[in-house]
């Protein structure tokens, strides 16, 4: 019975879920307006920082995960400006062993030379440090690259909008 009843409330959940998302999608052209637009020249700057940790994961029955914690800090930047027709787009780059040679430059030198490099050393203990550079330095024999499961997905955001005359 409690089977029953539990699959009763998932179908009925992904039910309301999709009427609701065919509603948003449906109306989201007609949907234009925005309902305050600084004057030109002028405009705001918002700073939001989020630290986020977690301990304690459960899985779908509540039983305690103990594959470690999360820890995210992030940093949000919303800039109003007086921009209209603001479009955002996120795409997620999927790359996967074997590498071509283009993915392979950029994944070593902008993500693990320029993006993890130097500039990291002092914010990691120099343990931390020397695991990183064996994973991804390019001369390394464990660099991550040369790993025949290598996977990874890079989230590009991509923002247009357009400055009122």
């Amino acid at each position: 019975m409690c089977t029953l009843l539990r699959r009763t409330c998932c179908v009925r959940f992904v039910w309301v879920s999709l009427v609701v998302l065919g509603v948003q999608v449906a109306r989201a052209p007609s949907v234009r307006a925005q309902p305050w637009v600084p004057p030109r020249g002028e405009g705001t700057v918002s700073l939001t920082y989020q630290n986020y940790y977690v301990t304690g994961h459960f899985d779908l029955l509540g039983r305690e995960n103990t594959n470690g914690a999360t820890h995210t800090k992030s940093l949000a930047v919303e800039i109003d400006v007086g921009l209209t027709d603001v479009a955002v787009r996120t795409y997620l780059l999927e790359r996967r062993a074997p590498l071509g040679p283009a993915d392979h430059d950029y994944i070593q030198s902008t993500v693990f030379t320029r993006n993890w490099g130097e500039r990291l050393r002092e914010l990691l203990t120099p343990e931390d440090w020397k695991q990183r550079s064996a994973l991804c330095d390019a001369g390394s024999p464990k660099n991550i690259l040369k790993n025949s499961d290598y996977f990874s997905v890079y989230p590009i955001t991509v923002f247009a909008a357009r400055i009122p005359a």
